[in-house]
């Protein structure tokens, strides 16, 4: 996985019924590379972590200033075996849960404080046991003291 910064104002603005620009014209996006996020950030404070989780029930929390010195090849954000890949990214802070769902019909929810801060280019831990055949299908950040429901959409 790999992260690529760009200020808002240089991606180009168009209508809501508009086709949309490509981002390799605006970053240096690989060929066969594919856009997992966007994130919004305003400012890389210390006290905000960026959560990312793999198909294949790996997930990493890594302070969300190790990406203010941005290059413009990128930085690389996680190791992935193969056959892995990159599919889910969101910003947290310690006190927000992580919940995760996995296709077999499997969920867990933890406190973000649990995951331990981890460099940029490190793999993570597992954040599920799976079963063979099973993966990670959905992931999200349940703000600190979050009141009402989780939807899970189906096939």
């Amino acid at each position: 996985g790999v992260a690529h910064a760009l200020r808002a104002y240089q991606v180009p603005l168009a209508g809501r019924t508009a086709r949309g620009a490509s981002l390799p014209s605006v970053l240096p996006v690989d060929a066969g590379s594919s856009i997992t996020s966007v994130l919004p950030i305003k400012e890389f404070s210390s006290d905000e972590y960026v959560v990312l989780t793999t198909e294949r029930g790996w997930i990493k929390k890594t302070p969300l200033d190790a990406f203010e010195s941005m290059t413009s090849r990128g930085l690389i954000i996680a190791s992935l075996e193969p056959g892995d890949s990159l599919r889910w990214a969101a910003r947290c802070r310690d006190t927000d849960d992580v919940i995760l769902g996995s296709r077999a019909g499997m969920a867990t929810r933890y406190s973000a404080a649990k995951l331990r801060p981890t460099g940029r280019t490190s793999r993570g831990v597992r954040c599920m046991k799976l079963r063979p055949g099973d993966g990670i299908v959905g992931m999200s950040v349940l703000p600190e003291k979050a009141e009402g429901f989780i939807l899970s959409i189906t096939r």
